[in-house]
């Protein structure tokens, strides 16, 4: 079942969470995340999840995914030292924001030296991770080979996970719809681009869609033979607008297709029921 399939990610999730709590000076450093606001701690531990994720799938050995999975859980702490209003700034940036913004970056280092042993795989990614192969980044404006791949990685990560979450600042847009942006960010490392892709698939599990039959879904596995064909949960019927029974449907031997990707809240779902209702009927018994 489903459970099954998600085995090999959650014993990464689980590797990556015992590598950070066993590291008494991340774990000081994710408190200063903490204590900003929920959205930067939610990005932070998306980002280092998905890391997780792309790295093992680039063929990276366990000791730099951990490493690299750190380096993405901790390259936004800076930002917990920024004022509010830049944070959460809901427009466009003044150039003085904009500036006070990048100093988050050697912030961030300062803060992460101060916390104690982390390794410099971890602080070169914090470093880098708005650098940019053309030059155009921040804060050194390093350019081609200067900037590290697992760098180039982690800002592909952080420009994933920001586009799919609501933010301060902005709304959120599909998975689908994001990769699809990801490859029209000319700054970004499109070969790698093109990997994630891969890595994550056309519908990333976890992604809501909505389904010919005008159910919606949730993604819970990637389609062995058809990318467009994934397993799916489907819990609630758009045309009488209530939840269903949750139900598993292979849409690689069903009637029934993904016509779009859709947000929880254009539909007002709640989402942390579904979810419950999930992993309860999946847990041992």
């Amino acid at each position: 079942g489903a459970a099954k399939d998600l085995k090999p990610i959650e014993e990464l999730s689980q590797s990556l969470i015992e590598s950070v709590f066993d590291n008494k000076d991340a774990l000081s450093c994710l408190t200063l995340i903490k204590d900003a606001d929920a959205y930067l701690l939610e990005h932070s531990i998306n980002c280092s999840i998905i890391m997780g994720m792309f790295t093992q799938f680039l063929g990276y050995d366990r000791d730099t995914i951990d490493q690299a999975s750190l380096g993405a859980l901790l390259m936004d702490v800076g930002m917990s030292s920024l004022p509010e209003e830049v944070r959460h700034n809901t427009g466009e940036f003044s150039h003085a924001d904009w500036e006070v913004m990048k100093t988050h970056v050697e912030i961030g280092i300062d803060l992460v030296e101060q916390c104690g042993d982390i390794s410099d795989l971890a602080l070169s990614i914090i470093a880098q991770h708005h650098e940019r192969q053309d030059g155009s980044g921040y804060p050194r404006g390093l350019a081609g080979d200067d900037v590290s791949e697992l760098a180039r990685i982690a800002a592909i990560v952080d420009a994933y996970d920001a586009m799919t979450s609501n933010r301060p600042h902005k709304e959120s847009i599909t998975p689908t719809q994001a990769l699809k942006r990801l490859t029209s960010i000319d700054n970004l490392d499109q070969n790698l681009v093109t990997q994630f892709i891969q890595c994550v698939g056309v519908h990333p599990v976890g992604s809501l869609v909505r389904l010919k039959s005008g159910k919606l879904a949730i993604v819970s596995q990637r389609g062995k033979r058809d990318a467009l064909s994934p397993v799916v949960m489907s819990f609630y019927s758009v045309t009488s607008n209530h939840y269903n029974e949750i139900k598993r449907i292979d849409l690689s031997q069903y009637d029934d297709e993904i016509v779009s990707g859709v947000r929880p809240e254009d539909f007002k779902l709640n989402l942390s029921k579904f979810f419950q209702e999930v992993f309860i009927s999946q847990a041992p018994t």
